[in-house]
């Protein structure tokens, strides 16, 4: 995203992943030239805090702490849609695992395309 430190939103629109969503859907560009690059800058940076403050965690921005202390005074019900083998990148049936199990025994897993298994 150095770019757009240089050459503003057009420049960061230019680029291959944002090029494709602009091309795919003309309210990406109009989006994003209307965001003042620093505001999208900060963006990106708070992004990538989370990633990284997240990397040993069960799932992005769902510390194993906060999870326990939930699984300890409310029911959980953790639902992955995809199914195993399937799954967007990051709502992995591996993810939904790790969730519930930093949640607890009051947690109930359901990993299953099938709307009537939810």
């Amino acid at each position: 995203h150095a770019g757009v430190a240089r050459g503003g939103m057009d420049a960061l629109l230019a680029q291959g992943f944002y090029a494709e969503r602009a091309a795919a859907n003309e309210r990406v560009a109009k989006t994003l030239r209307a965001m003042p690059p620093p505001a999208f800058l900060a963006a990106m940076e708070a992004s990538a805090r989370l990633l990284s403050d997240s990397r040993a965690e069960p799932a992005l921005g769902l510390p194993a702490a906060d999870l326990r202390r939930l699984g300890n005074t409310l029911p959980i019900f953790v639902c992955n849609y995809y199914g195993d083998g399937e799954h967007d990148g990051m709502h992995t049936a591996s993810t939904s695992r790790a969730v519930a199990a930093a949640a607890g025994a009051s947690c109930e897993l359901v990993i299953s395309k099938d709307v009537q298994v939810w």
